[in-house]
């Protein structure tokens, strides 16, 4: 299991206060394509070349931050 970041434990009553801060963050901190839902997010990026896939890493990583 991969450790990462949570801001509250799941089934809290910030759970949907946070989620629109996080998800409304997500264009702000990287270069790739983002959508935004009313519950969910997605984050893309063809996959060209190996700097295609290093940036979408690095993409990923700030998101973890």
């Amino acid at each position: 299991m991969v450790p990462r970041p949570v801001w509250g434990p799941q089934g809290t009553v910030f759970g949907p206060l946070l989620f629109p801060a996080f998800i409304n963050y997500m264009p702000e901190v990287t270069t790739s394509a983002t959508r935004q839902f009313a519950d969910d997010g997605l984050l893309y990026r063809e996959i060209r070349t190996e700097a295609n896939s290093t940036e979408l890493q690095r993409d990923l990583d700030a998101l973890g931050e």
